[in-house]
């Protein structure tokens, strides 16, 4: 196998010694063909060949070895002035790549101007007055946000009362609550005359009447709180018209002695 890839590499190579062979005879201008310095041309080009283990193509075992690939003058005008522009920019001058390329020619000026007249069409001075109320704005927002922080910060102790507060009622209801329920469960366990256990169905059954006497009573205690309110409403209004009419009395007896 090993025999068999060799020969094909150095019958590739043979080819190549040909075809440059073909190239220096073509040349009519080259008289005089120094040998040896083809044979060195040859043989670098053979060490080279022999050194790519890889098979790869050469320009991509380059771009593997990320060395540059120089092109030759069909390749420079199929491959496009960004894609050459880049290379020039990964290797420099070892591209071999015309540095003239790197400025924009008259017609991509041209479409920059169009552009940049298009996406800023203020002019610099217009811009920086801009830019520079937008910064004083912003630098005014956050004197605004920080005055209203600490604004905030300097309510933090009342807040900090207030939820104190809050969850002090809080506790004081659940503890109400707690001494209200146990109060019930005596009072159930009174009605029994003995201990009973609060799980017992009949305990339920007493307490849930106790609650249902204890809510009527509530309704009953509201109901009688309401009809108290109504009846000092109407005394009161009694008492303004009794006022008036007793003013009213008042009047016309002093228009009658006089």
């Amino acid at each position: 196998m090993a025999v068999r890839i060799t020969s094909r590499i150095f019958s590739q190579i043979r080819e190549k010694q040909i075809l440059l062979s073909r190239r220096f005879s073509v040349n009519s201008n080259a008289t005089d063909i120094d040998v040896d310095e083809v044979e060195d041309v040859e043989n670098k080009n053979v060490i080279e060949t022999l050194k790519n283990k890889s098979r790869l193509r050469q320009d991509h075992y380059n771009r593997f070895h990320e060395k540059p690939s120089t092109l030759d003058e069909i390749e420079e005008q199929v491959i496009p002035v960004r894609s050459q522009r880049r290379q020039f920019g990964r290797h420099g001058l070892s591209s071999g790549i015309n540095p003239a390329i790197l400025w924009p020619s008259k017609e991509e000026l041209s479409v920059m101007k169009e552009w940049e007249s298009l996406a800023y069409p203020d002019s610099v001075q217009v811009m920086i007055n801009r830019a520079k109320i937008e910064i004083q704005e912003e630098e005014e927002q956050i004197m605004r946000r920080q005055e209203t922080i600490m604004a905030k910060f300097a309510k933090l102790d009342g807040w900090k009362q207030e939820v104190l507060e809050k969850r002090r009622k809080r506790e004081e209801e659940a503890q109400k609550a707690k001494e209200k329920k146990q109060q019930r469960i005596d009072e159930v366990r009174q009605i029994f005359g003995f201990h009973i256990d609060p799980r017992d169905e009949r305990f339920k059954e007493a307490l849930e009447q106790k609650e249902k006497e204890e809510r009527k009573a509530a309704k009953e205690a509201k109901k009688l709180e309401r009809q108290k309110k109504v009846l000092e409403r109407m005394s009161q209004i009694i008492a303004r018209e009794n006022a008036k009419a007793k003013d009213k009395d008042a009047a016309s007896q002093s228009l009658q002695d006089s």
